[in-house]
């Protein structure tokens, strides 16, 4: 059984059609096969295109947490963008 917080970020992914948070491109989750074969991408790119859940906002309550309240879906590599952009801000 997945877990809860997966649950949530697949709920997010159909809310959003796929598309990422920050950048609106189309993200792939599960299996990446039909992605890569849709969009015509190499296995080697597909892992930057999978949707990661995105916190918006660091170190929140573990309720908002559990409950997704402060997730979105994003690309796996817009999230690592906004990580290093926050670690340059610090």
């Amino acid at each position: 059984m997945p877990s809860p917080i997966a649950l949530h970020r697949a709920r997010a992914f159909k809310r959003q059609s796929g598309l990422c948070f920050y950048c609106g491109y189309p993200m792939w989750d599960g299996s990446a096969e039909p992605f890569i074969e849709r969009y015509n991408i190499s296995r080697r790119q597909a892992p930057q295109l999978h949707c990661t859940g995105e916190h918006l906002r660091a170190r929140v309550a573990a309720v908002e947490a559990f409950n997704g309240t402060s997730t979105e879906p994003a690309l796996n590599w817009c999230s690592l963008g906004q990580e290093r952009t926050f670690d340059r801000a610090v």
